[in-house]
């Protein structure tokens, strides 16, 4: 993660004073989307468009139009040469006006993971985990943890050892031929949401169940998806988790054909 790597920042089309960021900053309550934005183009364009304004909803109680995301992404663009790793977050200027304010940040574009990763399991459940909101500490914290004790990610579970997703990514089983999504409070992510496109297109069966820990030894593969793209997974904790099934091949492949659409 890079997450203080951030080259360009707008809020609402134009560079922030000081005084635009404490609200953010200092109260720490909204919601975002981010982004692998390539010549101008992402993919699941509508789908992210859908999120901020559904979130902005909930939290505020206000519609976010989307053609006016569009426009302050696009802003933000002509400072780099169309590619980008891009965060958007949605917030409210002040609790008093009805009014929303929309920071995007830009970074240098981050390519997929080659894989496979390996992963620790750690009891941790999101706050409002349906939501991709700006109270990122507990995600943060447990990637971290997750890289300097030699793994790539850490995998959320409850006190009986449910699994609900990753600290910043989705995770899915293999099945033979099926692909098993858990059903644990999560975030329903942009590329999780393409990649169930893409399977439900190709005919592939998908079952939503719970997944606990103890069934890991019997699946015959995962893998994660994030904004990043989609990555096989190698481990968790202990158990080795094949890799080099076809249908994991086919879920990276099929993902990766998946189109961008125009900002």
């Amino acid at each position: 993660m890079r997450p203080f790597a951030f080259t360009v920042v707008e809020i609402n089309g134009r560079p922030p004073a000081a005084a635009d960021l404490i609200p953010i900053v200092m109260i720490n309550y909204g919601h975002t989307s981010s982004m692998e934005i390539r010549s101008g183009r992402v993919r699941g364009l509508d789908l992210h468009l859908h999120r901020l304004d559904t979130a902005s909803k909930e939290l505020f109680g206000l519609d976010l139009d989307g053609d006016r995301v569009r426009d302050y992404l696009r802003s933000a663009l002509t400072h780099v040469d169309g590619d980008a790793s891009a965060r958007v977050v949605v917030f409210q200027p002040h609790p008093d006006v009805a009014a929303l304010s929309v920071l995007v940040g830009l970074r240098k574009p981050t390519p997929t993971p080659a894989g496979p990763w390996r992963l620790r399991s750690a009891e941790h459940g999101r706050a409002a985990a349906h939501l991709k909101h700006v109270g990122s500490f507990g995600s943060v914290y447990l990637h971290r943890q997750a890289k300097e004790t030699g793994f790539d990610e850490t995998v959320l579970v409850d006190a009986d050892g449910v699994i609900a997703e990753g600290a910043i990514t989705n995770v899915g089983f293999l099945d033979g031929g099926t692909v098993i999504w858990p059903t644990a409070p999560a975030l329903n992510g942009i590329t999780q949401q393409l990649v169930r496109r893409q399977l439900t297109a190709a005919g592939v069966p998908m079952i939503d169940r719970r997944v606990r820990l103890t069934d890991v030894p019997s699946f015959d593969g995962a893998f994660l998806t994030n904004s990043w793209g989609v990555i096989p997974v190698s481990a968790v904790d202990d158990h080795a988790v094949p890799l080099g099934n076809p249908l994991a091949d086919a879920i990276i492949r099929r993902y990766g054909q998946t189109p961008f659409d125009l900002i």
